[in-house]
């Protein structure tokens, strides 16, 4: 609807990340991981693009899940390690470091 309808640039990249974002939840929680890891894709991309930045490492962590669950693991790796520096960065370090434990525990990644 809003790649269609809304054509106010600054409107659809103030809401669109976050839409993207609780539809990659939906997904995952059904097991959709491919479709998932598109949507997920849109999404990173779209915050790069526009510069809003607030849910990009969201969904960076879910992307590094998505590979994780789809058999990618060094691409999982890579990006679980992405994520937590810029969870960091942001000066987030227990959301670093929980996403690091969670890593560990699920996916036996040895961050």
């Amino acid at each position: 609807y809003m790649e269609e309808n809304i054509k106010d640039e600054e409107e659809k990249a103030q809401k669109y990340p976050m839409i993207i974002q609780n539809m990659v939840s939906w997904l995952s929680q059904e097991g959709r991981y491919e479709d998932a890891l598109v949507l997920c894709e849109a999404g990173l991309e779209c915050c790069i693009e526009y510069g809003k930045m607030k849910v990009f490492p969201m969904l960076l962590y879910n992307k590094s899940a998505l590979l994780a669950e789809t058999g990618q693991l060094d691409k999982s790796r890579k990006c679980f390690l992405q994520t937590i520096a810029i969870f960091h960065a942001m000066n987030q370090h227990q959301q670093a470091e929980d996403i690091r434990g969670f890593a560990n525990k699920d996916y036996k990644l040895n961050l």
